[in-house]
């Protein structure tokens, strides 16, 4: 899909390194198994209060399109029309840490003809 790991890199840097002192961080993993593609974007910034991160993920199951979250709620709802529920969209965030953030999606298998 299309501009999936964008979004995800522009809040590392902006919500999180910009304002983290010192050096910032951002890891993009892929890991795959024969059913699944787990991509991880992991930063090392100032990380997201449990208040804050559970609105976000309230407003993510919701489909609320009032969000100061646009690129990560746009690349969601994709996600959704493109998996219809069969994937995951995790974030998991300490303050002063850092944040991860998890799609898991289905991988086809391939044809051989």
């Amino acid at each position: 899909m299309k501009l999936l790991l964008q979004p995800l890199l522009e809040n590392s840097i902006y919500h999180g390194i910009k304002e983290k002192e010192g050096p910032g961080l951002v890891k993009v993993k892929f890991m795959r198994n024969e059913e699944q593609l787990r991509v991880a974007v992991i930063d090392n910034g100032i990380g997201i209060n449990p208040e804050a991160l559970a609105k976000i993920q309230r407003r993510l199951e919701s489909d609320e399109e009032r969000t100061k979250h646009v690129g990560m709620f746009n690349t969601n709802k994709r996600l959704r029309l493109m998996y219809n529920h069969m994937y995951s969209f995790r974030i998991r965030s300490k303050p002063g840490l850092g944040t991860l953030i998890e799609i898991v999606l289905p991988v086809q298998k391939e044809r051989h003809e």
